[in-house]
């Protein structure tokens, strides 16, 4: 019987949810640690149907020599360090965006990982789904690619407590669209990129923030992009993608 991948489940919050379904469901996968320092009483009932264990430190995790895994699904702000303490524990990891909080750190996550031979792996999951998979197989009987037109709207709106956390509106949710960008017409450097923003949500204006966001961007080709970005949305999670060429027109919806 093949050994099954031993994994850690760092954080509880939303993005940790959104993984353990997928865990569940990935049959050479056990699920050995979930770490969230302050689970809530709906937490307790969910994971005490599990097999997992739960521990408030990551340290108890990395510890146990049979843990092949780590799931980096904590707050933004921790990303780098719990990445770096995962591999530096001998582990392998997959983490959620962003690594870290500047080039230098992202740079310093891969070297570090190629140095331990250790897998790092940065979870964009737009780039696997069904839709954007057909979307960039597309392009060839459409291109050259003049305009990209990107919506891209959450729902339910992320509680205050994780917005605080969450690195801004760049770091957490624009980060999917310019990935996007990247994916389907490659590491193309802007020749311009123009920026608005507005707080709507009073709530989100106290912390600095923005919760609606428009980017508009051109390459030296021509490539003309707009990105639209909102924190809510009233009918549902709201993600589209519009590529107009020389050709025809390609579009990937909900």
């Amino acid at each position: 019987m093949k050994k099954k991948i031993t994994v850690c489940l760092l954080g509880f919050g939303r993005a940790g949810k959104l993984h353990l379904n997928s865990i569940n469901r990935i049959e050479e996968i056990r699920l050995a640690y979930i770490v969230e320092p302050e689970p809530s009483e709906e937490d307790l009932q969910l994971i005490a149907a599990l097999e997992a264990t739960l521990v408030p430190e990551f340290s108890q995790a990395l510890s146990d020599p049979s843990l092949d895994v780590v799931l980096v699904a904590s707050p933004t702000t921790y990303h780098y360090q719990h990445i770096t303490d995962s591999l530096k524990a001998g582990k392998h990891v997959f983490t959620e965006k962003p690594m870290g909080k500047s080039v230098k750190e992202i740079r310093a996550c891969y070297a570090m990982a190629a140095s331990l031979k250790k897998c790092l792996f940065l979870g964009f999951q737009r780039r696997y789904d069904t839709n954007f998979l057909a979307l960039k197989e597309s392009i060839t009987e459409i291109e050259p690619i003049r305009t990209i037109k990107s919506s891209s709207r959450d729902n339910p709106k992320p509680t205050l407590e994780f917005l605080k956390k969450s690195g801004n509106i760049f770091h957490d949710m624009l980060i999917h669209d310019f990935d996007m960008l990247i994916h389907l017409v490659g590491s193309k450097v802007p020749e311009s990129i123009f920026v608005l923003g507005h707080a709507y949500d009073p709530e989100i204006k106290e912390i600095d923030d923005y919760d609606t966001i428009l980017v508009t961007i051109k390459y030296p080709d021509g490539l003309m992009c707009s990105i639209d970005t909102s924190r809510s949305s009233a009918f549902g999670y709201d993600q589209r993608i519009e590529l107009f060429g020389t050709n025809g027109m390609a579009i990937a919806d909900n």
